[in-house]
């Protein structure tokens, strides 16, 4: 399919719909409108499928080799992440690399400049903490959380741990 065709269906289809939305037309009428819809859907499906042939072609030319197929990978997703511009909060439009930089540095310094010492001993926290109604443990439970592990319950562990699987940090 030519992009000449192509440019006249998408135009057609167009100016059907724009049709159909002044004055609608009943549905057994509308059999242009039907058929230009069906000619984009197999527009649409030629472009698929020549898109997937190439891209099995140039997998299969390229093979397990990441050269261009990664390149290109990773210059498209740079391109999406490139920031075109912004707008300060002044109104004005930033485009400079340089400047958009530095308006991201200057909103994220605002944003985080905290207006207390976080070194300094706050007694907000302890206030908050001794007068909310949290639960707490019995003596029993925190005896038995304090107390030193022995060698019975290190060998106990060591035997329900699953075989081949070695113990970790966590």
């Amino acid at each position: 399919m030519s992009h000449a065709q192509q440019v006249t269906w998408y135009k057609q289809l167009h100016d059907l719909n724009k049709l159909n939305q002044n004055t609608p037309i009943p549905k057994a009428k509308t059999p242009n409108l039907r058929s230009t819809g069906q000619d984009k859907e197999a527009l649409a499906l030629t472009q698929v499928g020549y898109s997937l042939r190439k891209l099995k072609a140039s997998y299969y030319s390229q093979g397990n080799r990441a050269r261009k197929i990664l390149a290109q990978r990773l210059r498209d997703r740079w391109t999406t992440s490139i920031i075109a511009h912004i707008q300060a909060p002044n109104g004005d439009r930033i485009v400079a690399p340089k400047a958009i930089s530095d308006e991201f540095a200057t909103h994220y310094e605002s944003l985080y400049n905290l207006k207390y010492d976080l070194l300094t001993p706050s007694t907000f926290i302890e206030d908050y903490l001794s007068d909310a109604p949290l639960p707490t443990l019995s003596k029993v439970y925190r005896d038995a959380l304090s107390a030193p592990i022995t060698q019975q319950e290190v060998k106990d562990t060591i035997k329900t741990l699953p075989i081949g699987k070695a113990p970790g940090p966590d």
